[in-house]
């Protein structure tokens, strides 16, 4: 029963020694560095805030892009043919990245690993395609349906901005 000491010791041998190098130093010393620690803490804590500060900004407007998708919707009738089959498309693709997007942002609220900041990075570049899709159907478009797609297309952009903060790119 020996062998389950060992790791304790080793682990004992490892703080005392990287505890040792602080025995020689001053009091100064001891307080620049304990200083340095707070700092760094207080730009962790502030970091977070920020994080999450742009998340809820990103999921508010993710929530304005959502209503932009109904309403745009609902200004598609007037539309025949092509343009409405291509507009109803785009209307419904940006409604996926938005609710993509939704599910990303909340990943990222619960999850501040890499893959909650990736997932939150690929919802915007679904964003972005969504307005590209969007802007297409609406050189197709007129009247209403071309302002609500317009409209969309605006809040999709917006959206792109605060999920590329919320990613940190």
């Amino acid at each position: 029963m020996a062998t389950p000491c060992r790791p304790l010791a080793a682990a004992a041998l490892v703080a005392l020694l990287g505890v040792a190098p602080l025995a020689a130093c001053s009091d100064s010393d001891l307080d620049r560095v304990r200083q340095g620690a707070q700092d760094a803490a207080s730009q962790a804590q502030s970091a977070v805030a920020q994080a999450r500060e742009a998340v809820e900004s990103a999921r508010a407007q993710a929530d304005e892009a959502r209503a932009a998708v109904d309403r745009a919707r609902t200004q598609l009738e007037q539309l025949k043919g092509e343009s409405r089959t291509r507009a109803e498309k785009a209307v419904t693709d940006a409604q996926t990245a938005v609710e993509d997007a939704q599910a990303a942002l909340e990943k990222a609220r619960t999850d501040a690993s890499a893959s909650g900041t990736q997932a939150v990075a690929d919802a915007r570049q679904q964003v972005e395609d969504a307005k590209a899709e969007l802007e297409d159907a609406r050189a197709q478009a007129s009247g209403s349906a071309a302002d609500g797609l317009d409209a969309l297309a605006d809040e999709l952009s917006q959206l792109g901005d605060q999920l590329r903060d919320a990613s940190g790119g």
